[in-house]
Parts: structure tokens; C-alpha cells; sequence
């Protein structure tokens, strides 16, 4: 779905409520291997999970010299063929991966 695509943006909610919120859309770009660039809270879960599959970047609404200089970024690897290969560590967060855990903790209730 994202073949063409060299880089998919994540526009993240900014409300109160949204803290602790990972999209489904989320889960569907790290699936599909390309560079993330997610604009939103840079504390929040989405940008726990992006340092920890290395799969892209999350730039705070606010911060327009940081969005520039990321999407510049992303741009530079773009021409010079160098993005980083999907890291191992995204395969934690695939849906079987997440419903072999979340069986295995409503297991461990049923104990």
C-alpha cells in the first residue's frame, strides 16, 4: 500500500487525551518498513517505540527548525539511497507479536 512512498507521516493528536494514544496507522507504517516522520508530543509512546525500532523521527507540533531540519534530513538519505533497513526490534509490535503478549498476560491471569 505504501510501495511508492519513501518516508510516511504520522500526524498525532495534540488534545489532553491523546497521551498514551498509538494509532493503528502507527502500527501499520512500522509493518510496511519505510521512514517515519511523526509530528507530535516527543515524550509520548509513539516516540518511545520509534527510538526503539530506529524505524524514524517525531518532531513536537511547536518545534518548526527541528521539522525542517528532519524533513531535510529524511531528504538527504532519500537522494543518497541510505535510509536505514527495517531494524528487527519492529517485529515486536506486529499484531502477532502483540496478541502472543497480550495472550500470554491474560494467562497468567487465568493462573
Amino acid at each position: 500500500a505504501y510501495g511508492n512512498s519513501a518516508v510516511l507521516l504520522l500526524l498525532l493528536n495534540a488534545t489532553k487525551n491523546a497521551k498514551g494514544h498509538i494509532p493503528g496507522k502507527f502500527f501499520e507504517y512500522l509493518a510496511a518498513g519505510k521512514a517515519i516522520l511523526a509530528i507530535g508530543d516527543e515524550t509520548g509512546d509513539v516516540a518511545r517505540i520509534l527510538e526503539e525500532t530506529q524505524a524514524g523521527s517525531i518532531v513536537h507540533y511547536t518545534h518548526k527548525a527541528k521539522m525542517e531540519k528532519a524533513v531535510m534530513d529524511l531528504y538527504g538519505q532519500f537522494k543518497a539511497n541510505t535510509f536505514i533497513e527495517k531494524n528487527k526490534a519492529v517485529e515486536d509490535y506486529s499484531r502477532k507479536a502483540l496478541t502472543r503478549k497480550l495472550a500470554s498476560i491474560i494467562n497468567k491471569l487465568n493462573e
